[in-house]
């Protein structure tokens, strides 16, 4: 009888072991899940404001453009988003940018061409509306800055970095092995050819900037390319000049969005391509931080109590 009892604690205790390991499962399978339902509610949050095209009633976009521009932001998806959403009947751009990365800079121009082939696009500039902020600008139907925005600014540079002197102080010295006398490392001084290919490079990209400007702002080339020195203009002077059609700001925008058979009831729906991008690519840091450090420890306690240790 003692064998007899023996082996039916043994199988007792094998059975509450597979119970607590199926319970451990269970458990750290509903944590999963949660966290997996959580992410995904997250992310359906962090585009709702943006998936517009799910929206019932028709409305106007208010696109804010902020800040430099940056390789790091989608804005092609976020405007192609728009395009394609025909609840969305017209744009107002709000650009408050110096400018930035030259390539995003023409995507979102061309992004915008795009855009304003379908849909009317008015801009207007507050603070800052300058190089590749003006660029954005012109891609629209009609613009618009304040008498103190600072814009214009059209031009391209680059910056190369000579490292000799401070290699030279630390005592590093360096082999070059190249292929290609144009291509020159920042560990020795720049060579003619190097200086020559990047000098063209700059002016193509500086043509290429007033070419656009000329177009779109049915502006002569050469007179645009007096004016694309580089120079700041405020907004008074820029409306002399021809690179803006008005002095005002959203009010203004509006205004000339109704008188372009726009409704006047019609909501204005805001998205900021920095908020958007922002939102998305901190999506997984955001979430993770919603889960304490108490629940993460509570968490492993309990697995370690119901699942290791036995």
């Amino acid at each position: 009888m003692k064998k007899n009892n023996n082996a039916f604690a043994s199988d007792e205790f094998i059975d509450r072991l597979s119970l607590k390991s199926s319970l451990a499962y269970w458990r750290l399978t509903t944590v999963i899940l949660f966290i997996a339902l959580v992410v995904m509610l997250k992310f359906f949050d962090f585009h709702k404001d943006y998936e517009i095209f799910k929206k019932n009633n028709e409305y106007i976009v208010k696109l804010k453009l902020e800040g430099e521009i940056s390789s790091n932001i989608d804005y092609l998806s976020v405007i192609e988003s728009i395009a394609n959403d025909s609840k969305a009947k017209a744009i107002i751009l709000e650009i408050d940018s110096p400018g930035g990365a030259i390539t995003p800079s023409e995507i979102i121009y061309s992004a915008l061409s795009d855009l304003s082939a379908k849909k009317h696009v008015v801009s207007y500039m507050d603070s800052f509306g300058a190089s590749g902020g003006y660029m954005a600008a012109i891609a629209s139907d009609y613009i618009i800055a304040r008498s103190t925005t600072q814009t214009g600014s059209i031009g391209v540079f680059t910056t190369s970095y000579d490292l000799t002197l401070l290699f030279d102080k630390l005592g590093i010295k360096t082999q070059i092995f190249r292929a290609g006398d144009a291509k020159s490392p920042p560990f020795e001084k720049l060579t003619p050819e190097a200086i020559q290919n990047m000098n063209s490079n700059i002016k193509s990209l500086h043509e290429y900037f007033i070419s656009l400007v000329s177009k779109e702002r049915s502006l002569n080339i050469e007179r645009v390319r007096d004016i694309a020195n580089g120079s700041v203009y405020n907004g008074m002077e820029a409306l002399k000049l021809g690179l803006i059609d008005q002095i005002g700001g959203e009010k203004e925008a509006l205004e000339w969005l109704y008188n372009n058979k726009i409704s006047r009831s019609l909501p204005i729906k805001s998205i900021n391509f920095h908020q958007y991008n922002r939102e998305t690519s901190n999506f997984f840091k955001k979430i993770f931080n919603k889960l304490s450090m108490d629940f993460m420890i509570k968490l492993f306690i309990d697995l370690k109590n119901n699942y290791i240790n036995q």
